[in-house]
């Protein structure tokens, strides 16, 4: 998946999985470099060589 087709998801709620962690939250920006998120607590950030998939979840 490339960075336009992901930034198509951003205010969405997103799952993303990145070394066997599954994260959940907000998607709120991406780079070339992290994925933000806005988490149900904090603000998660991923870097995205370590992304595996990304997926919008159905509210």
């Amino acid at each position: 998946m490339i960075i336009d087709d992901i930034a198509q998801m951003i205010g969405k709620k997103v799952e993303v999985v990145a070394h066997e962690i599954t994260y959940t939250g907000i998607l709120m920006e991406v780079s070339e470099e992290e994925i933000n998120l806005k988490g149900e607590f904090q603000w998660i950030g991923i870097p995205i060589e370590n992304v595996v998939s990304i997926r919008q979840i159905n509210p």
